[in-house]
């Protein structure tokens, strides 16, 4: 692995040599730093840029570290908002009388229950395991429902739907027809949902970027930018 030394601070990053980049291009995305480099570029080069960006990594970089202190720290109690498909809910922690902890939406109070006499001490944890579980579930209905749908109407088949935590994609589509997503999209609106769904269901009659695709995205949802940048531009607040 290729590394960005800054005083003491060792930031990793990937190298991909690409047949499409017309120019050296840097992401830095869920705290992973790519660089892309067009081919014949030479190595001095790339490491001149990088070089010359180093700040500008170093800055994103350290935001989502400690953006992910933060969410490690994160600890859920009656009272505090969840997103949820676009809507803010308050979560409400009370208990009932099953054996497992069970989650339910009301209005926009998510529940999560206790069993009686559950020791409070272990209930943050099982609090947020509780919200990862229900959020997967949630994710695997309502995105089946919408790539269903949008199936239909665009004309296409898809083959398998997975969910899946990727900590560098929201969405994905092989040659095969198999598409994952994220299930941390649940939480946010659902016009982004769609679009993340209809860009995965272009794929499976264009499996590149090309202009073609982006205009048949452009088809079926004539603002995908605004969107795409909604994701990019929010997608590190999608966290449990």
């Amino acid at each position: 692995m290729n590394q960005i030394v800054i005083g003491e601070i060792v930031i990793p990053y990937e190298l991909k040599i690409s047949t499409r980049a017309q120019r050296i291009t840097i992401y830095v995305r869920q705290g992973q730093v790519k660089v892309s480099v067009p081919v014949g570029v030479a190595e001095r080069q790339v490491q001149k840029f990088i070089l010359s960006k180093q700040q500008w990594i170093y800055k994103y970089w350290q935001q989502f570290q400690e953006q992910q202190i933060l969410r490690d720290r994160k600890i859920y109690k009656s009272g505090q908002i969840f997103p949820y498909r676009g809507r803010n809910l308050t979560i409400e922690v009370g208990e009932h009388g099953y054996k497992t902890i069970g989650v339910s939406l009301i209005q926009d109070n998510l529940w999560i229950n206790f069993p009686v006499n559950a020791p409070l001490e272990n209930r943050p944890y099982y609090i947020k395991k509780a919200l990862v579980f229900w959020c997967k579930k949630q994710a695997r209905q309502i995105f089946r429902n919408k790539l269903d749908h949008y199936a239909g109407i665009m004309g296409v088949k898809y083959k398998t739907l997975r969910i899946k935590e990727q900590k560098t994609k929201w969405g994905s589509c092989s040659a095969q027809g198999n598409i994952n997503l994220n299930w941390k999209v649940i939480m946010a609106p659902d016009i982004v949902i769609d679009y993340l769904i209809i860009h995965e269901l272009a794929h499976l009659k264009y499996l590149n970027h090309s202009r073609d695709f982006w205009d048949l995205v452009a088809d079926y949802m004539e603002d995908y930018k605004q969107w795409r940048k909604w994701l990019k531009d929010h997608g590190g607040d999608l966290e449990v």
